[in-house]
């Protein structure tokens, strides 16, 4: 189970990687944050699409002892003012993370990549169980 779970959580990274690479999109330069407790976001990247919005890309591990239920994250957008432009949310692929595991995460905006100065990340989810 974890050897599949290792190999989805690679092919589903290595599309989102290929996603930034794609002709109609184009890597932002914008700063992020993340603020998450018992949790860690890598690989964070922000993805500009030719037709509008932005795309934020990242994976989330679990580094509690516990197992959280109905992973999720938000994303809060500021423009250069530091002014809140929008707030999106969604949850990652795998809405269930033993101790160590990973999941990839994608946020989709409408916020246009001209606009965008800054985001931050907030992850979370509902509940834990015993572990």
């Amino acid at each position: 189970m974890k050897i599949i779970l290792v190999l989805s959580l690679t092919l589903t990274f290595l599309i989102m990687t290929q996603f930034q690479h794609k002709a109609d999109a184009q890597l932002l330069q914008s700063r992020g944050e993340v603020i998450c407790r018992s949790m860690d976001v890598s690989h964070l990247s922000a993805v500009s699409k030719r037709y509008g919005g932005v795309v934020v890309l990242g994976i989330i591990t679990n580094n509690s002892t516990k197992t959280h239920e109905n992973v999720g994250v938000a994303g809060e957008f500021y423009d250069s003012y530091n002014k809140l432009i929008g707030v999106e949310s969604s949850l990652a692929e795998l809405s269930v993370l033993a101790p160590g595991d990973r999941t990839p995460f994608k946020i989709e905006t409408d916020i246009s990549n001209q606009t965008l100065d800054h985001y931050t990340i907030l992850c979370g989810s509902s509940g834990r169980q015993p572990g």
